[in-house]
């Protein structure tokens, strides 16, 4: 009974919707059956988890019925019977908090010919609630265009002049299908570049088409949605970022938490294939900016945590873009905001960066050592750093040792990806074969830098690269 579609609507409800629920059962309006209510009372004690374990079948029959317990196919019909209504319920609460659907509503009801004072004052209604909207996304442009549409319909349709209402609502709605359309191909083409797929554009491909021939004016929205489009479409015209940037910065009031989240999670996927395939330091810096930005404005939160692999980006893109001092006080600042299983190992890392990073290798391996993560990625995360500081404090017998260790698990590991595995497989190579070579096979370094994968294909490879060269200085 705790795992039913029911009690997976309750759970949903709020405290005052539960209270709320009870006067809804009580009206005859919407439940005549004493039953349900009684069967409700019997429920409410148990919200609102509704995972007691007292909460099962055999007690909900025997204390429903009054002096013989109902059966399990009449308790059934009631548990399907008190879904509808509460789904009914939610129906209804949405309803009557959004001023705009209740008079939309309405105006479907009035005629304008009929009751046109009645039809006049919803309509005004229905104006000033789509002006109080915060937000300019697609919903907002949908409900302008309803309303224009409304207009339209209740013109005089029969006269031969210019009508005003037509001109509008056609407008209208070449607004919101642009807003719409727009976005739905900007999360096309974003799947497109990440995954091996092709999606069926159909007017998207049209729309961009036309777009690039004529320089029609835009609203807000649908400008931002088209320069994401052509930011993922022209990767390496970085003007459509830029512009992309700004237009948020300026507009981004114009849409809700979620979609703010989504547009700006754009850029930051722009900026990190700029730094993973092109090692661009200046998206690096765009890279923190940006999230130092929705950070600020509690946007990289979910839940009110931040996720390990965001801190640990973070910390490592500041510290790429010399912001050493901003590092130190975000970890101070954000570790407390670690899901709790991660928190240890997550902030003990980040610090041992950071004291990596200003070669204070003694304290970062101290740090390092006392992790002990249960996540894969991270265990990876921290055997590569210890490789680095194992190898730039020239301790090279235990290098070797750890790196052998380091190689046996990874065979032994299942939950890293083939690809992950490669990449790390690489670099404990690449690195045992630098750290082998002294003067006497210096003529090697020179095979071994060219014989570096691609960086998408070995981990810190740049990393590497520099190794390689300052061994060359030193022994040429």
């Amino acid at each position: 009974m705790r795992q039913s579609k029911l009690l997976d609507v309750l759970r949903r409800f709020s405290s005052r919707q539960t209270t709320r629920f009870r006067d809804f059962l009580d009206s005859p309006y919407f439940n005549r059956s004493a039953e349900i209510s009684r069967f409700w009372e019997f429920l409410s004690a148990y919200a609102p988890d509704y995972q007691d374990e007292a909460l099962v079948k055999s007690t909900a029959t025997q204390r429903l019925g009054a002096l013989v317990p109902v059966s399990e196919k009449r308790l059934s019909y009631l548990m399907n019977q008190l879904q509808q209504l509460a789904e009914e319920f939610l129906a209804v609460e949405f309803f009557r908090t959004n001023d705009l659907e209740e008079a939309l509503a309405l105006l479907q009801v009035w005629r304008p010919g009929d009751l046109p004072r009645h039809f006049k004052h919803t309509l005004e209604k229905a104006v000033q609630a789509l002006e109080k909207d915060p937000w300019r996304n697609a919903a907002y442009y949908l409900n302008a265009f309803r309303l224009s549409d409304i207009r339209y319909r209740s013109a005089d349709q029969n006269q031969h002049q210019f009508i005003q209402p037509l001109q509008q609502a056609s407008d209208a709605l070449d607004d919101f299908y642009l807003v719409e359309k727009l976005r739905y191909t900007w999360s096309m083409a974003n799947l497109e570049y990440m995954l091996n797929l092709q999606y069926d554009w159909q007017l998207g491909a049209w729309i961009l088409e036309y777009f690039a021939r004529e320089n029609r004016p835009l609203n807000p929205t649908a400008e931002i949605y088209l320069a994401g489009i052509r930011m993922v479409r022209a990767p390496d015209d970085t003007r459509h970022f830029f512009q992309l940037k700004d237009l948020l910065e300026i507009h981004e009031a114009r849409f809700d938490e979620p979609e703010r989240k989504y547009l700006y999670t754009g850029l930051l996927n722009y900026c990190t294939r700029r730094i993973n395939q092109q090692n661009d330091a200046q998206f690096s810096t765009e890279y923190l900016e940006i999230n130092k930005r929705l950070l600020a404005a509690g946007l990289l939160f979910e839940n009110g945590q931040l996720a390990p692999w965001r801190f640990l980006n973070l910390v490592n893109t500041g510290l790429r873009s010399g912001q050493a001092g901003w590092v130190q006080d975000f970890i101070r600042d954000y570790r407390g905001r670690l899901p709790a299983d991660y928190a240890d190992d997550v902030s003990l890392t980040a610090q041992a960066q950071l004291f990596y990073h200003r070669k204070d290798y003694a304290r970062a391996q101290v740090l390092l050592n006392q992790a002990n993560p249960k996540d894969v990625l991270l265990a990876v995360t921290i055997r590569n750093l210890l490789t680095r500081i194992y190898y730039e404090r020239g301790e090279t017998e235990l290098l070797l040792s750890f790196l052998e260790a380091y190689r046996i698990y990874l065979l032994r590991q299942e939950l890293l990806s083939p690809q992950m595995k490669k990449q790390a497989r690489r670099f404990v190579d690449f690195t045992r074969k630098l750290a082998k070579i002294d003067r006497p096979e210096a003529h090697l370094l020179p095979k071994l830098k060219a014989d570096l994968p691609a960086a998408a294909e070995i981990y810190h490879r740049d990393w590497l690269l520099e190794q390689i060269g300052r061994k060359m200085a030193g022994l040429f």
